[in-house]
């Protein structure tokens, strides 16, 4: 980004770019919007006669004093000429006096002196007023920043008075008769730091003897002839000239002093000889602004409309700082009543503003943006507040601390002119804190939107509203934050940028108010009524204030088909109202009614980025339709210009902005979403004097569509453009037409920016699976919940269970078996009335079905089958909302091949009949390549499904496979695709299933078969990690806690924490299934170690689990490497699958030892052994740091001869391979392209021998190949391990072969990681020594369930550790929990105090370490509704950490130490 640093102001006066300047004052009428009252509002505006941000602004007066409608233009009387500086009338005014002119007999009563007039002797310009009153009264104002020029004409037949009045407040004047001068001050205000000595000073200077003069007071109207000062509530001056006279005044006011008033008045009118020289400055400034944009071939009524709109966006914020003699700026804080050097603004509410006002202001007044930005920290630093509607002090007004998105939108923009960590910290002292005044000053509801993650209906007012406010306002910290490099703010604001979707209630797929137990209120919710839990609005105008991210919104409604269809029915479903809390029609109600838009309610700011939300949904052209809509209905420059509310230039801004063909839907991006330009051509002079000329060929009111887009001659579809390509000057160039282009604009990367899309976030760390429904036991609080079926049950149907999970706050996935399931209705024929689908199981040769349960065959997944997956199960999935399949355990059993459908699919694939597999090696390799097939076929076809389907709702649906590892595939004598999936496009990831029951499957070593739990998983794992590494596809690690087969729980613990600590070994996945099925975790019954007796899990170890399972919440992928010498990798290839049974030629490999072999001699040894997918040897990565190779053919062979093309490159250019067999086994000679064709090999391995240039045969020994090496050991692998020290000759050559390239080979008996601050560990036993690994330092135990602060961990063979080491924390001035059996859901860092929540599942106990800067004297435990909890802490003072125990609660435990 090109960074705005304004070292040069390009002086609006001299760039010489308004050469062809035309008069475009002329089309402004400041009457717009001022037809208004209490019940309507056409923008509650007055006829505003000022300079751009002035500090004073002058106004003809129909309303009594103090009342909000200082004047409507359907009142025909006048009682006086004011100054203003009132943003809204539902804020009313301050620093107010006013000027009546009369004749005839001195009337000082404000009733009785006001004058009738007509609208057809009024003039109303920005730099002029004039008005005629019906008593032949002319009065003319022509304004300046701090003052005004008046002039008086009188009739010569009465004699000529001028009242002024002092308003509602205290007051001071003094009348000199001698200088013809007036001065004094007011004191009438609302929202300043001290109300008593506020002022407005003031100073008139009269071109006109006095001929008589006194005061008066407004309270009873006495009048004090001939008195020259005075004091009181009310107290004005009145003052005679001759009759027929033509007065000029001057006028000023400061709010700094007497002196300044005059110090004003000299510097800004003391030149002016007539009113006519100020009119003409006044015209040439507001002329100057508005060719600022230059429009042309639109029609009249619309240029005035624009003109007219484009100087109200240009009046709000105010300048509140004045100039000293020697021009330096100085202002009066209404924050502090002090003096300060520098600027002030004021007299804006963000919550209106941010939206467009803002953005418009960036663009074409950065210098001064970037004053105002710095305004606002001065500020805070003045009131220990940020501003959010000030008037001219905090007001307190609305909700939402829209400070932040200022903030953030301009840094992000390239404003430098304020400090960013001084803004941080103010942002997040509001965020954390309420003021005591003011409901938007600090955050109402702050501590429940933290620590619950909303705000609960019934605790505050508009609940929701605040809780999707609060997510954008702390998404625009986090932006900030992230763009200076803060980790500490952006980790806190980052935490809560999703809180939207905790107060989406899926059922209704509206934003809803939800009450502290986390359950919906309103039970007779109607999403029409208003108020409650929302502000100005109802739930139709609140449901898309989530700003920024509208991707995650869309996501939350099912996709963008359905998000669209909602868009749609804003503005179809009846305009009708409910009041709602209101009890009463307010006047937003009445607007919305009015324009008869359905539930669109333009007249007020929740809903004016709505119709722009179609460009994130794919249909751009029903933005482009709406926005002209919008512009053409709702606008005019007539008294009745707006829909609604003005409210200081947001709602001009909409229209100037979209006019522009654009909008700033997310403030906080560089992003202006691409609407519909109104005009033909629009010319934008930026300040940095560059111009962007907006073209918009065969534009007409009939042709709002673009057909195509190009920015300085290069064509584009995406939807938006930045703020530095707007700013940097050129030429936009669309092409418009009357239908629309649904070809443009629609492409994904055509979205504008949405935080889950776009930053990197991902959707989803952790995910569980289950069957059931959300219960308190079984609440885990992973990420996601992957639902388990479509099947209704007799309590609640797929869908309701689903929304059960999703009222919970959890994303919702769906799983369900490929290869098998609850597939009843298709079995018995009740889906397509075939009742032999029973035929499609898997058959052995003894003809008996494998079945996975009663009445759930495996299956041969035939076409019809699939075509039942895609329209049963899937269809019904997505029509859910969900947007992430899992299709689990695509399963082929290897002794399964007997059944008709299999013989069907047989003839079809290969073109010849079925033969039994049993009969020959050949029958065998060419079954299973067929079972392969078939999965990969039912898979691809599924997910394409899938993927199709999604795409015509809208969605964007992720797929992903849940399969078991290459490893125990083979083991367990099952066919899977495997690595193959990732070849297809419609896959997206795995789930690597190493199920602790599968890591248990005993293995050959040293001659002995047992089990080796962690070693298995380790390489388990690494199969998985290896298959999808060089892809970039997303890989879930799964572990289970418990096992299907029936041991005890202590058994249980010990093997998890073997798989546990194996997968986090694996630093680049850092993705996990938690567990599976929770409800047989926490409501099953399993043995108690040592006893007869069947109980629920204990609590010592459900403590541990969720301990484990929190870690994996936070745990960080790192590029930091396991210990030990790495660079030996042992390939692997999906045909491991194909020859595992049955057993042929008298030729067997008892417990896959072929692979154990190659693979446990290393580990072992504490080496680090890499599994190599021979099909992902054409990836580059795959090599990138591997140095030794090991290889067998003795129990798979190459597919593809491409693989041996790879491996040859490599070797040649100084790789190392250790070829290991005999090439005995009869799959050596299944027909393939190793035999056939061109090739005439009796063994695979002699091909790649010969592209190595070695004999065919080689034999044991090494050989030289290019700058590589090649080692033969002519031996079966599984002799290694199933000979008791067969590894020795294997070993040793590996160590020749890796030392020749890599350097010593180290040997130990264990494995350690760092990984952040967690320490990982595992200590082998039958390994090379027999000592624990000393682990020395400041740790806490995570395998211990009371989190004990240890400074040593003795690690035994056989034993594995977790730790977290606490001197790894990077900020110790940050309370923080470290780790514990419950996950955070929010938490706030105060000086003195540290306050979090967490939530667990019900029947569990929470054990948790935090670290705190200092020692609490005070621990507090309640419930979610405030209940004191019993609660233990205990302080360890060496590493600052406080043990805390406490029962836990789904429903959440708030904790707060001081």
């Amino acid at each position: 980004m090109n960074k705005l640093i304004y070292l040069v102001i390009f002086s609006f006066f001299s760039t010489g770019i308004y050469a062809q300047m035309k008069d475009l004052v002329q089309y402004v009428n400041t009457l717009q919007g001022t037809d208004s009252h209490f019940g309507l509002s056409y923008g509650n505006t007055y006829p505003t006669t000022g300079m751009p941000y002035a500090m004073h602004t002058w106004s003809a007066q129909t309303g009594k004093n103090g009342e909000g409608w200082k004047y409507q233009y359907a009142v025909d009387n006048i009682r006086g000429f004011c100054q203003s500086h009132q943003c809204s009338p539902w804020m009313s005014d301050y620093a107010v006096y006013s000027f009546m002119p009369m004749v005839g007999k001195l009337v000082v009563n404000q009733e009785m002196r006001a004058t009738k007039f007509s609208h057809d002797n009024e003039i109303a310009k920005p730099h002029y007023y004039k008005v005629m009153l019906d008593n032949g009264i002319t009065t003319e104002m022509a304004p300046t920043t701090r003052g005004v020029h008046l002039r008086f004409s009188y009739p010569s037949t009465e004699d000529a008075y001028l009242v002024i009045d002092g308003y509602t407040d205290m007051s001071e004047i003094k009348i000199d008769p001698v200088k013809r001068q007036i001065s004094g001050w007011v004191n009438n205000q609302r929202f300043v730091n001290n109300s008593k000595t506020f002022r407005s000073y003031f100073v008139v200077q009269f071109d006109k003897a006095f001929e008589d003069y006194g005061m008066w007071e407004n309270q009873k109207d006495e009048i004090f002839p001939k008195k020259l000062e005075g004091e009181g509530k009310g107290y004005g001056a009145y003052i005679k000239f001759k009759k027929g006279s033509k007065v000029q005044a001057k006028a000023a006011s400061s709010y700094i002093s007497a002196e300044q008033a005059v110090i004003t008045l000299n510097d800004e009118l003391g030149k002016d000889k007539n009113l006519e020289a100020t009119k003409i400055r006044g015209h040439k400034t507001w002329n100057e602004l508005l060719n600022r944009i230059q429009v042309e071939g639109g029609t009249d009524e619309q240029m005035k409309t624009f003109y007219s709109c484009l100087f109200r966006a240009n009046l709000f914020s105010r300048k509140f700082y004045e100039r000293k003699a020697n021009g330096e700026p100085y202002y009066y804080s209404p924050y502090d009543g002090k003096v300060h050097k520098g600027y002030m603004f004021t007299d804006n509410g963000f919550w209106d503003t941010f939206r467009a006002q803002f953005p418009l202001n960036l663009l074409l007044h950065p210098e001064m943006h970037g004053r105002y930005l710095k305004s606002l920290l001065d500020a805070y630093d003045q009131s220990g507040w940020l501003p959010s509607w000030s008037c001219p002090g905090h007001s307190g007004g609305m909700i939402g601390n829209h400070a932040f998105s200022l903030l953030a939108d301009a840094w992000v923009k390239g404003v430098r002119t304020f400090d960013p960590q001084q803004a941080l910290k103010a942002m997040y002292h509001d965020a954390t804190d309420k003021a005591p005044f003011g409901q938007s000053i600090g955050r109402s509801g702050w501590r429940d939107y933290y620590l619950k993650g909303y705000v609960p209906f019934g605790t505050t007012s508009e609940p929701t509203a605040k809780t999707l406010e609060y997510a954008y306002n702390d998404f625009c910290a986090m932006r900030l934050a992230q763009e200076v490099g803060n980790k500490t703010y952006e980790r806190f604001f980052g935490k809560t940028i999703f809180n939207y979707r905790n107060v989406y209630d899926p059922e209704s797929r509206f934003m809803r108010g939800r009450l502290p137990n986390g359950e919906w209120a309103q039970k007779d919710f109607d999403p029409t009524a208003w108020g409650g839990p929302f502000i100005e609005g109802n739930a139709w105008q609140y449901h898309w204030s989530v700003m920024h991210d509208i991707q995650g919104l869309i996501d939350l409604m099912g996709g963008e088909s359905n998000f669209t269809a909602k868009l749609d029915s804003v503005f179809s479903v009846p305009n009708t109202v409910k009041v709602g809390t209101y009890g009463r029609m307010i006047h937003e109600m009445t607007e919305m009614m009015m324009i008869d838009m359905g539930q669109y309610a333009h007249g007020n700011q929740p809903v004016h980025h709505m119709i722009y939300l179609y460009n994130y949904a794919g249909e751009p052209w029903k933005t482009q339709k709406w926005a002209r809509e919008v512009m053409r209905k709702l606008y005019n420059a007539g008294p009745d210009g707006y829909c609604g509310d003005e409210d200081q230039g947001q709602m001009s801004a909409w229209y100037v902005i979209s006019a522009m063909g654009l909008y700033a839907v997310c403030p906080g991006t560089d992003q202006y979403v691409i609407g519909s330009p109104l005009f033909p051509k629009m010319t934008i002079h930026f300040e940095n004097g560059k111009k962007l000329v907006i073209e918009a060929k065969n534009n007409a009111s009939d042709c709002p569509y673009i057909q195509s887009a190009k920015l300085n001659g290069k064509a584009f579809t995406r939807t938006w453009l930045t703020f530095d390509e707007l700013t940097g000057g050129g030429v936009l160039r669309y092409e418009m037409g009357k239908q629309p282009n649904k070809n443009w604009g629609i492409k994904p990367e055509d979205r504008p920016f949405s935080v889950s899309k776009h930053t990197g976030l991902k959707k989803e760390k952790t995910v569980f699976q289950t069957g059931g429904q959300w219960k308190k036991a079984t609440d885990v609080r992973a990420d996601a919940s992957i639902v388990y079926g479509v099947n209704d049950r007799p309590e609640m149907t797929f869908e309701q269970r689903v929304n059960s999970w999703r009222d919970r706050g959890y994303r919702t996935h769906f799983m369900t078996g490929i290869a098998w399931g609850e597939y009843q209705d298709y079995f018995l024929g009740q889906w397509d009335g075939k009742k032999n689908h029973l035929r499609e199981g898997q058959v052995t040769q003894a003809g008996d079905t494998i079945w996975h349960g009663h009445m759930v065959p495996y299956i041969v997944p035939s076409r019809e089958f699939i075509e039942y997956m895609k329209q049963k199960h899937v269809k019904r999935v997505i029509d859910a909302g969900i947007d992430a399949i899992y299709m689990e355990e695509p399963e082929f059993w290897a002794r399964a091949g007997y059944s008709d459908a299999f013989k069907e699919e047989w003839q079809a694939y290969y073109g010849f009949p079925w033969r039994a597999q049993h009969e020959s090696p050949e029958n065998t390799y060419l079954a299973n390549k067929l079972k392969y097939h078939l999965y990969y076929r039912a898979l691809d076809e599924v997910f394409t499904f899938a993927k199709a389907y999604g795409r015509s709702k809208g969605m964007d649906v992720r797929c992903y496979v849940p399969t078991h590892s290459l490893v125990n595939y083979a083991s367990w004598q099952i066919v899977s695709p495997e690595a193959s999936l990732a070849s297809l496009s419609c896959v997206d990831g795995y789930i690597a299933q190493v199920w602790t029951g599968t890591s248990r499957e005993a293995t050959f070593y040293n001659g002995e078969v047992r089990e080796r739990v962690f070693e298995n998983a380790f390489l388990e794992y690494g199969s998985m990690c290896s298959m999808t590494a060089p892809t970039g596809r997303k890989m879930f690690f799964l572990t289970d806690p418990i096992e299907d087969r029936q041991k005890d729980w202590l058994d249980y613990k010990l093997n998890y924490q073997a798989t546990f600590t194996a997968q986090l070994l694996y630093p680049t996945i850092a993705d996990y299934e938690v567990m599976p099925w929770p409800d047989r975790i926490y409501e099953g019954l399993y043995r108690v170690a040592g006893t007869d007796c069947r109980d629920r899990i204990p609590r010592h170890y459900s403590t541990q689990m969720q301990v484990m399972i929190n870690t994996l919440n936070d745990m960080p992928a790192s590029a930091d490497t396991v210990s030990g010498s790495h660079g030996i990798g042992v390939l692997m290839s999906n045909s491991l699958m194909f020859q595992r049974f049955p057993n042929h030629d008298g030729y067997d490999d008892p417990r896959f030892s072929n692979f154990y072999g190659q693979t446990l001699p290393l580990v072992k040894r504490g080496i680090p052994t890499e599994i190599v997918h021979i099909e992902n040897t054409g990836y580059p990565e795959t090599w990138k740091e591997l140095k030794v190779l090991v290889m067998s053919y003795s129990n798979m062979k190459p597919q593809e001869p491409a693989y041996h093309q790879y491996i040859a490159r490599w070797v040649k250019n100084g790789g190392v391979l250790v070829y290991c067999g005999k090439d005995i086994d009869p799959y050596q000679s299944v027909l393939e392209w190793w035999n056939t064709g061109k090739y005439r090999y009796s063994a695979p391995a002699q091909h790649l021998f010969k592209l190595l240039g070695m004999e065919q045969n080689p034999k044991d020994g090494s050989y030289r190949c290019g700058k590589g090496t090649v080692y033969v050991i002519r031996e079966e692998p599984k002799d290694f391990v199933m000979k008791k020290e067969g590894d020795k000759t294997y070993f040793n050559i590996i160590k020749e072969a890796y030392e020749k390239v890599a350097g010593k080979l180290t040997e130990k008996n264990n494995f350690y990681l760092e990984r952040g601050p967690y320490v990982i560990a595992a200590v082998m036993d039958e390994s090379v020594s027999d000592e624990p690994l000393k682990i020395e330092g400041c740790y806490i135990d995570l395998f211990d369930p009371e989190l004990p602060v240890i400074t040593e961990k003795n690690v035994k063979p056989g034993e594995q550790a977790f730790l977290y080491d606490v001197t790894k924390l990077t900020d110790t001035t940050q309370p923080m929990v470290l780790c514990g059996a419950s996950r955070i859901q929010g938490e706030v860092c105060k000086p003195d105090s540290y306050l979090f929540s967490v939530k667990s599942p019900a029947n569990t106990t929470n054990v948790s370490r935090v670290y705190l800067p200092w020692q609490p004297q005070e621990v507090k435990v309640t419930s979610a509704d405030g209940k004191a909890l019993l609660g233990t802490y205990e302080w360890d003072e060496k590493s600052h950490t406080c043990q805390l125990k406490f029962e836990n609660d789904p429903q959440g435990v708030i904790v707060e130490l001081k």
